[in-house]
């Protein structure tokens, strides 16, 4: 329970330097803030027995470090960082909710995200220029992870399960709006609407996952 409030301070404190537009000082606070969420971990489960969500952090710290940085490269690497944040995501949903089944709501929801995809890089590629591709790719798989999420509620319903779809949707969001501020324009509060809508994905992807977790009958995620 600690461990939840100093999350929940730390990243209300971060978004607050945002809000305010003192980002010279938040700059120093982005490495800390994914690594923070291991207080989630905190009477749950040994680190180590959850190394699937471990290596999504993992990632998504490198992520965030690297976009700290300017320039193509370091935008690169930084999408490379978070796209296999997101396979991990996928394999840890899969592991999570299989056997994982097809039927009609998952074909509509399918489509539907097929063609949200269309809209959202139609718009974007003729800012895109020689980042078109590897922006599609992490599109692509950004919204496989969506869709992976929707099986736990699918599954399910549990309360804990809806935290894990809603986080994937707040980062698709979070990606959504960033790619409009990086390549078309800055618009009001950008960076902070990109980061609220980040922490909340990542808090609740990370606290859905682990009390999921608790309550299957299968062995810690590995």
């Amino acid at each position: 329970m600690i461990g939840r409030w100093f999350i929940k301070f730390f990243f209300a404190f971060y978004l607050i330097l945002l809000f305010l537009e003192w980002e010279y000082f938040a700059f120093y606070f982005k490495p800390f803030l994914v690594p923070s969420l291991l207080f989630l971990f905190i009477g749950n489960s040994s680190f180590f027995s959850n190394t699937k969500l471990l290596f999504a952090l993992f990632f998504s710290t490198l992520g965030d470090i690297f976009l700290m940085g300017e320039g193509s490269l370091f935008f690169l690497l930084g999408l490379s960082s978070f796209l296999i944040a997101h396979l991990v995501y996928i394999a840890l949903f899969y592991y999570l909710y299989k056997p994982i089944k097809i039927n009609v709501g998952a074909i509509i929801s399918f489509l539907v995200l097929i063609i949200f995809e269309s809209l959202l890089l139609s718009f974007l590629w003729p800012y895109l220029g020689s980042l078109s591709i590897p922006v599609f790719a992490y599109a692509t798989v950004l919204l496989l992870m969506f869709w992976f999420s929707l099986f736990a509620v699918a599954r399910n319903g549990e309360l804990t399960s809806g935290f894990i779809v809603i986080g994937a949707l707040c980062f698709v969001c979070s990606d959504s709006l960033l790619s409009i501020r990086l390549f078309v324009r800055e618009f009001e509060k950008a960076h902070f609407l990109v980061m609220l809508s980040y922490l909340v994905a990542q808090y609740l992807i990370v606290s859905g996952v682990l009390d999921q977790s608790k309550k299957t009958k299968s062995s810690p995620i590995k």
